[in-house]
């Protein structure tokens, strides 16, 4: 069945936000960094793409957003169906699988936390930042001391704009950046774009699916490893089972003498599949809890922070003289509430900066500075390089996007 449609929308700077209605109860609840598949029958009947859930599981509890950057035929035809659904008031029909992936929660264990994105790819750093929010304003204990620099470089203004709101709501938590520092890049050109259809789409008519019953997302209650481990075993072992049944026959005899046993061999056959069913299941129930990976023996190798550089909080290191509330598009200076660099992400100043605030946090020479990346495979490079300088005190995680 279709997944309820809350909000489909085209934003400047071709980027298609999404909002679906999602079950309010266990069925329904997804982790920060987390993805789905997301099919659309007025584009296709059997393409499914998948796309990084961009809202925090906390502060929206019926429904998850996402944001799709226009690149290929099927997300710029998505960006021209948002405009025409708008136009029309009409809704497609749309149908979601997930909830998939994790880039990790491993984010608690850290008393520091670095965010580096680039582009469409800041959407599961975006949910794992809003988590983070959540938790410090519900005085999760485990957030009570922890950091966080989010850094984010993209060519459109536009999906600064779409995120202000989580900036405001950092703004307004904590106005002396004692908690988040956040630092926005912008790299594009200095025209501002509008809403149009992309070159090359040819709308198709949109059917009245006011009719078509829709329901809010849910998913299995088993696990998405489980799964797969269930269907993989299942398989093998019925594969083989059922191979070694048939192979010369043993019950029927090598030529097939004993035709009068045909039903003790078809009973067999159906007794292999039930117990390789079966089989899978005792492997998904004994399926270990993972757990997250202590870093302790190799805090022992690692130099402390404080020979990097003098004791500093993120309060007294005053932001670069280039950042500004205002940038000039097409002659006109427009206004932003937060500071914005028409400069390049400059990830070694960044991991410099960090360590020389960090240096008077001996936590961190235990549990390491965590660090997670989403972005191009250029941007994850540079991250992974410059973080190898510092005898593994950054904990890289990184998901790859395009910009």
């Amino acid at each position: 069945m279709p997944c309820e449609v809350v909000d489909l929308e085209a934003i400047p700077g071709e980027i298609t936000r999404l909002v679906f209605r999602r079950s309010p109860g266990k069925s329904g609840h997804y982790h920060a960094g987390q993805f789905v598949y997301l099919r659309i029958p007025l584009l296709s009947h059997t393409q499914w793409h998948p796309f990084s859930i961009s809202s925090s599981p906390i502060e929206y509890e019926d429904t998850f957003t996402v944001h799709v950057k226009c690149i290929g035929n099927w997300t710029k035809s998505l960006y021209a169906v948002a405009i025409q659904a708008r136009e029309e008031r009409k809704m497609p029909l749309i149908f979601v699988d997930g909830f998939y992936g994790k880039m990790s929660d491993d984010f608690q264990h850290y008393p520091a936390l670095v965010f580096v994105a680039g582009g469409i790819g800041a959407t599961p750093i975006i949910s794992i930042v809003g988590k983070i929010l959540d938790c410090m304003r519900n005085n999760d204990p485990n957030m009570e001391f922890t950091q966080v620099y989010f850094h984010w470089t993209s060519r459109e203004i536009g999906i600064f704009h779409e995120f202000e709101p989580l900036l405001d709501a950092i703004e307004q938590y904590d106005p002396d950046h004692v908690k988040f520092k956040v630092r926005l890049c912008f790299t594009g050109d200095q025209h501002l774009g509008g809403v149009d259809i992309p070159n090359g789409i040819t709308l198709k008519p949109m059917d009245d699916t006011s009719m078509v019953p829709t329901r809010p997302f849910f998913q299995s209650s088993r696990s998405v490893p489980r799964q797969m481990m269930l269907f993989f075993v299942t398989f093998t072992c019925s594969f083989w089972c059922l191979f070694f049944i048939r192979y010369n026959y043993p019950i029927l005899g090598e030529l097939r003498i004993n035709q009068n046993m045909w039903p003790m061999q078809r009973v067999v056959e159906v007794l292999i599949m039930i117990a390789g069913a079966a089989v899978g299941w005792a492997v998904v129930f004994t399926e270990p809890t993972p757990r997250s990976m202590s870093r302790l023996e190799k805090s022992r190798l690692m130099p402390t922070l404080g020979s990097f550089g003098p004791q500093e909080t993120m309060a007294n290191v005053d932001r670069s003289s280039d950042y500004s509330h205002s940038l000039s598009f097409d002659g006109q200076e427009v206004q932003f509430n937060h500071p914005v660099s028409r400069s390049r992400l400059n990830v070694k100043e960044l991991f410099n900066e960090v360590v020389k605030e960090q240096s008077h946090n001996f936590a961190v020479n235990i549990t390491g500075i965590g660090t997670w990346v989403s972005g191009p495979m250029g941007l994850i490079h540079a991250v992974e390089t410059e973080a190898s300088n510092f005898a593994g005190i950054f904990d890289v995680h990184y998901e790859e996007f395009e910009m």
